[in-house]
């Protein structure tokens, strides 16, 4: 008879360190008001959306990545849990110019932004390992949630000297 603990570990060792990505396109947008609005990692581990507040202080809404499509439970925050709160129509747009950017929708007005306008990204994505990329055309990193993080670290991110939770 088979065993089959080796195989159930070759999975999760492979799972573990996958980086295959889910493309988001230049243009894409997330809303606040559409629950169904998100983007996933090819397996579906990581998500990035819209949540209420997780601390329950506030009727307020994030954008963010949460592990395992669990509401609330964060892994990454626009502008972090104490700058990016926003209302319930803001948007998350990345924009044509590389510009990722969280707006509210009542307003206009601007939460939070990457800050890459004009440094050749040409799409994004979030990979398997929880990290949200934009990169240029050849596929290199310009900017990531892993090199900005908010107040969490996941197993396969590095935390070097000069990044601050």
């Amino acid at each position: 008879m088979l065993n089959p603990l080796p195989f159930f570990l070759l999975f999760i060792t492979a799972k573990s360190f996958s980086t295959v990505a889910a493309d988001v396109q230049l243009g894409s947008t997330l809303s606040a008001s559409d629950p169904n609005s998100k983007w996933t990692s090819p397996s579906q581990t990581f998500t990035f959306t819209f949540i209420t507040d997780p601390s329950g202080a506030s009727s307020a809404h994030f954008a963010a990545i949460i592990y395992d499509n669990s509401p609330n439970i964060p892994i990454w925050i626009a502008g972090g849990s104490d700058l990016g709160a926003a209302d319930s129509t803001a948007t998350l747009r990345l924009l044509s110019n590389g510009n990722l950017e969280l707006r509210n929708g009542s307003s206009n007005s601007l939460v939070w932004q990457s800050s890459t306008s004009g440094r050749g990204a040409a799409s994004a994505s979030l990979d398997d390992s929880g990290n949200f990329a934009l990169r240029n055309s050849t596929r290199s990193d310009i900017w990531s949630t892993f090199d900005n993080p908010t107040d969490t670290i996941v197993p396969s991110q590095n935390f070097t000297r000069n990044h601050v939770l």
